[in-house]
């Protein structure tokens, strides 16, 4: 349980293609609309997120993995959290997969209470489970940032993948890894967070 946060109705899809999905009513046929302020995405593909990133002026070019990490990754269960751009508020998209199957996903809302920030929300995401995560955010100098840690256990390498404007910069951290370290040290430099994914066996 993640302290300092309160969630709004869950709503599952489990067994239920993306293209069947009506992002305007929840199972319970409730409308989302009227929670949610116009700009907050219904889809989190909509803003910022995982390997989603639009390619324009600013943002960060789309994250290219290594072909052992995606394989690494594509194994494990994933929750992607998006910040509302004016508010606390996120969104939480997590997906666990399912072979030959279509994955199960379940989609919600949540806020932070007024003593926890984006920063130390983020922290509290990754821990001794964590193989993996993204933050999307940008730096002091005002550039956007996404930068993608994989702790490859299949290949026992740690990459840490850091796109800006212009490209994706691979960088392989030997030794001995502590991922939550590291994911501090990135909060540290970043002057604000978007949004995170976290990926877990």
């Amino acid at each position: 349980m993640i302290p300092n946060v309160t969630f709004g109705s869950m709503h599952g899809f489990e067994g239920i293609g993306r293209k069947a999905l009506n992002p305007e009513h929840n199972l319970e046929q409730l409308k989302n609309d009227a929670e949610r302020p116009k700009d907050f995405p219904a889809y989190p593909n909509e803003t910022i997120g995982r390997s989603q990133v639009k390619t324009r002026a600013g943002l960060p070019h789309k994250l290219e993995l290594s072909g052992e990490d995606k394989e690494f990754l594509s194994e494990l269960s994933s929750s992607m959290y998006g910040f509302h751009p004016m508010s606390n508020d996120f969104w939480v998209h997590s997906k666990k997969p399912a072979k030959g199957r279509t994955p199960n996903i379940i989609m919600g809302d949540g806020r932070l209470t007024p003593d926890m920030t984006r920063h130390d929300f983020v922290k509290t995401l990754v821990n001794d489970d964590t193989q993996a995560f993204q933050i999307a955010g940008r730096d002091k100098l005002g550039g956007h940032k996404l930068i993608t840690v994989v702790k490859n256990t299949d290949t026992d390498t740690t990459t840490m993948y850091t796109c800006d404007s212009k490209q994706c910069y691979p960088l392989v951290i030997d030794g001995d890894v502590d991922i939550q370290k590291i994911a501090s040290s990135i909060t540290s430099n970043l002057d604000s967070i978007q949004g995170a994914t976290i990926w877990e066996k």
